[in-house]
């Protein structure tokens, strides 16, 4: 694929302890372009966000490669990730913190990445004093301060009641619009990947293997009330419970 900031071939992992062995995925092989949305679905225990921690660094693959053409990227953990011990304001300025970046200006560039998430006032409250939507957004925050050209996210939205799911998924394609970065995103609900992506790749079950990758040509903004919208998704669901 021209301009992508990410591709990899063939890669795999496998788990190995004393007793056993076992792939979380295997021969997985994909490209994201630049200012690309990508959603990975499928079955519980398929490997996605194991996918998602390798292409991270986090973890090494067993075989296979990953080009990573991106300079900076940040993730987004399932359950947000952040520090109880620190405020909202330190929480949203760790990656700058680990960048090197002096206190003051750190600050600044947090509380206004905070702002632009809806958290503006809440700066010294600490995660215990937040809802679970307002951590997400401070995860979020602490993600897009860096200013990366590639966002990883892992189940963003789980946990997260309708109404604060559909405001922050609002909030995340307005920040997809504005920052231009590539993002990619493990997601178990269906409905969620269509509403934002790109495109979508189908894993199937254990170990985690491509089964389709399908192109959504939905208009933006969707109409996730639309018959279009709801064969989308309904073809989608059918592939992964088959």
């Amino acid at each position: 694929m021209k301009n992508a900031v990410l591709s990899l071939e063939r890669a795999t992992f496998r788990f190995k302890d004393a007793k056993k062995s076992s792939y979380a995925f295997k021969d997985v092989s994909f490209s994201l372009a630049e200012k690309e949305f990508v959603s990975i679905i499928g079955p519980s225990g398929a490997g996605k966000s194991t996918l998602l921690r390798a292409i991270a660094g986090v973890i090494f693959l067993t075989s296979g490669t990953v080009v990573k053409n991106f300079k900076k990227p940040a993730m987004i953990f399932q359950g947000h990730g952040i520090f109880p011990w620190l405020t909202a304001l330190d929480n949203a300025a760790f990656g700058l913190f680990m960048e090197g970046m002096p206190k003051q200006a750190r600050q600044k560039r947090a509380r206004e990445k905070m702002k632009e998430v809806g958290l503006a006032g809440l700066e010294e409250r600490y995660p215990h004093q937040l809802s679970g939507g307002q951590r997400q957004r401070v995860a979020i925050a602490r993600a897009i301060a860096i200013e990366p050209d590639l966002l990883l996210m892992d189940e963003p939205f789980a946990s997260l009641d309708s109404l604060t799911s559909t405001s922050l998924k609002k909030d995340i394609l307005e920040l997809w619009e504005r920052y231009k970065m590539s993002v990619l995103m493990v997601n178990h609900i269906i409905a969620d990947a269509v509403e934002l992506s790109d495109r979508v790749i189908i894993f199937s079950k254990e170990p985690g293997t491509i089964r389709k990758i399908e192109t959504i040509e939905l208009p933006r903004p969707r109409d996730t009330r639309s018959k279009d919208f709801f064969l989308v998704a309904d073809r989608l669901t059918g592939m992964i419970e088959n």
